[in-house]
This record gives C-alpha cells, sequence and structure tokens, in this order.
C-alpha cells in the first residue's frame, strides 16, 4: 500500500505525507465532514402570515388591479397591526421576496410557495422541534425533549419525517439573507464569543426568546442538546460588524442594505443612479441604505468604500447564503 500511494506521489518512501497527499486528505475530510443547517422554525403567527403572502400574490395574479402589498396582506389576514418585521425575517429565510415596482410588494418565493400549500399551516414549529431533525439530519446530538416535540407539532410521525417536517427540512437547508433587528443586535452583542449561554443569563431585552429563537433560525447562534445557546462563525462575524451601530437604528442589517454595500464594494461609487442600474433597487430604497451604512459605519467616509464592519456584513452574507464556514479567513481578521 505505501508503494502505491508513494507511485501517486501521495507519500515520500518514509511514509510520511506529499503535498498532493495532503490535498487529497484535506478533501476528503471536507467531504465527509456533515454540513450544518439552521433550523427554519415558524411561529402559528409567521405561518399565517407566509400563507397570507402567498394568497394576496395569487389575488394579484388574477387580478391586475391589485397589489400585494404590506397593507393588502394585513387585509387579507384581517388584522391591524405592524407586519413589516415580520415580513423582513421570512424574507431572511428565504420564504418571500420584496419586489420594488410602482409600489413595494411581497410575493412568495418557490419553497415558501410550496410551504404555504402544506395542510395545517397555522400550528407552528418551534426551533427545538426543527431541531430534532436539521441536527439529526447533519449528524449532531439531540435532546429528547425536541424530538417529543417533533411529535407534538407533527414535523415527526411513527414513520419519520412527516410531509411537513420534510419541507421545513428542504426550507432549512437553503440559504438565509442577514438581517439583524435591534433587539436581536443586542442579543448578539450579549452573547459570548466562545462559550455558551443559557436564554435566562441574557439581559431582558424585549422578547428575548423570540429574538433568539430568530437568530437561530438564521444560523447566526446555535441551539446545543443542552438548550444553551453558543455564537456560530456567521454570528461572531456579525457581531463584529455591529460594533459601531448606534443602539437607535432599528433594522441595521437587511437584504437591500447589503445589495447597496455589495454594489459599493464592486463598483468602487457612491453614484446613486449607477447603485440603481446595478441592485434594481428603488432610489429612495438606496438612499435609505445609505444613510443607514454610514450611521452604522459600514461606509467610509468617502462613501465610495467599505469600512472593516461593512466588509464583515458582506462576508457573513456569502457564508450564510452558502451555509459554509469561514476557512481563508478567520474571525479574528476584522
Amino acid at each position: 500500500m505505501l508503494q502505491y500511494l508513494g507511485s501517486l506521489d501521495y507519500v515520500t518512501g518514509l511514509g510520511k505525507l506529499e503535498r498532493r497527499g495532503r490535498l487529497v486528505l484535506q478533501a476528503y475530510k471536507t467531504l465527509k465532514r456533515p454540513v450544518k443547517y439552521p433550523p427554519t422554525a415558524l411561529t402559528s403567527e409567521e405561518e399565517k402570515l407566509l400563507k397570507a403572502v402567498a394568497d394576496t400574490w395569487r389575488e394579484r395574479s388574477e387580478k391586475p388591479n391589485i397589489y400585494a402589498t404590506k397593507e393588502r396582506i394585513l387585509k387579507w389576514l384581517g388584522e391591524d397591526r405592524d407586519i413589516g418585521l415580520d415580513l423582513l425575517h421570512l424574507e431572511s429565510l428565504g420564504l418571500i421576496e420584496r419586489v420594488e415596482g410602482e409600489r413595494v410588494e411581497y410575493r412568495p418565493t418557490y419553497l415558501g410557495l410550496e410551504l404555504s400549500k402544506l395542510p395545517g399551516l397555522g400550528r407552528g414549529a418551534s426551533v427545538e422541534a426543527v431541531s430534532a431533525l436539521s441536527k439529526a439530519n447533519s449528524m449532531d446530538g439531540v435532546n429528547e425533549t425536541w424530538v417529543e416535540e417533533a411529535f407534538k407539532t407533527e414535523v415527526l410521525g411513527s414513520q419519520g419525517p412527516t410531509k411537513r417536517g420534510l419541507m421545513l427540512l428542504k426550507a432549512s437547508q437553503s440559504g438565509k439573507y442577514p438581517v439583524i433587528m435591534r433587539e436581536e443586535a443586542a442579543i448578539l452583542k450579549n452573547m459570548p464569543e466562545r462559550k455558551s449561554i443559557h436564554v435566562e443569563e441574557l439581559p431582558d431585552i424585549g422578547d428575548k426568546v423570540k429574538s433568539v429563537n430568530r437568530l437561530v433560525t438564521r444560523g447566526l447562534i446555535d441551539i446545543l442538546p443542552d438548550n444553551n445557546y453558543i455564537l456560530t462563525d456567521v454570528g461572531r462575524l456579525i457581531k463584529i460588524a455591529l460594533v459601531g451601530v448606534p443602539s437607535g437604528i432599528a433594522t441595521p442589517i437587511y437584504p437591500s442594505l447589503v445589495k447597496v454595500l455589495e454594489a459599493i464594494d464592486s463598483l468602487d461609487t457612491d453614484d446613486p443612479i449607477e447603485i440603481v442600474r446595478h441592485t434594481k433597487l428603488g432610489l429612495e430604497t438606496i438612499k435609505t441604505a445609505f444613510t443607514i451604512g454610514r450611521s452604522a459605519k459600514y461606509i467610509g467616509r468617502s462613501g465610495r468604500e467599505l469600512t472593516a464592519s461593512g466588509k464583515a456584513v458582506l462576508e457573513a452574507s456569502k457564508l450564510m447564503m452558502t451555509r459554509e464556514s469561514p476557512s481563508s479567513k478567520k474571525v479574528e481578521d476584522y
């Protein structure tokens, strides 16, 4: 065997690995490493909202004079509340898209549409229930109570994952879009760098359980079998990016802002018209992104380059979309 490996230039005559052998071994380890996916878990309210978006968009396709705006979606829901942040969360999970045209509208993605068609939508599925599937699928440890919750919410049945469970697992394996809201930013800033922490140890900031769960679904923190939470590599990048963000910004990171940061980085320009052509976003959306980008210290003084925080946002965005861990760069490099 040693002679054979030597003939392939994998090892020396003394049995030491050659460069080619090291590369093959690294590739093997990478392929054998289980891929981890954050659980796409939705509350009952979020599931109802997703269905309302799908139904409103379907109505729009049948009636050209109808627009799938927030107001129309609320009318379909029969509710009167602010759903802006909830829509943004569904967008971060890749279940709906924000469409800019004559008016700002919302439409389901293919994945969101398929999920909205499932019977019994509206009962919700917790982070723990979906984690029982996603972590088992990536060969991670799970808590027995998660499995019980998975049966209770019908994402797991006697024959294995249900149709509902399989759809949520499929959604879990898709890329996520970077979104951070004010309360979530505060949670991230209070998360230890390397140690795990229980939710009760975090400061009481708004609905912290809801914030923690949403951060888990986006892959910024991970839930462990002992029900503690720990920052992921992507979460550490985002935490670094948030260092200079004033607490008054309601949504310090969101998809349109990231698109503008990407345009600045690739085009080396602060010309709004050129960025409109590049991103297909509306002019007002781009102006707002510039205002927030400067306030959050993502954009440098000239407006034509990104700061270290802005680059960290882009790196985190790439990782969230590919679900890969940092390889060439370490978090400490930012």
